[in-house]
């Protein structure tokens, strides 16, 4: 089953004397979690900028978030799903741990 559809059937009753009036009934499935491509493990040579695309699929409409990133970590929401991770190192060295993640 998909997120976010409504799926329709019919209950019938019978027995030897017959059936019934037929039930319609539905479900609509809930939401599910956003699915976030691996970018891996990113290698940025000193004072060089790097730029990385990060992307998202959801039926729903997304909003990126960074938390636990160092000062010279930025990032863009282009509003279509994906994301620019801006990393442009100055004298500040960063190594990730595993409180450091992409929300």
């Amino acid at each position: 089953m998909l997120p976010h559809i409504t799926y329709y059937y019919q209950i019938v009753a019978f027995n030897i004397s017959g059936e019934s009036s037929p039930l319609s009934k539905s479900f609509t499935t809930s939401n599910s979690t956003p699915v976030l491509s691996n970018i891996g493990n990113l290698t940025v040579d000193f004072n060089i900028k790097k730029q990385t695309k990060v992307t998202a699929t959801d039926a729903d409409v997304l909003t990126f978030k960074v938390t636990n990133k160092p000062g010279f970590v930025s990032f863009q929401d282009e509003g279509d799903g994906t994301m620019l991770l801006i990393i442009n190192p100055g004298q500040v060295m960063w190594v990730p741990t595993t409180t450091s993640k992409l929300v």
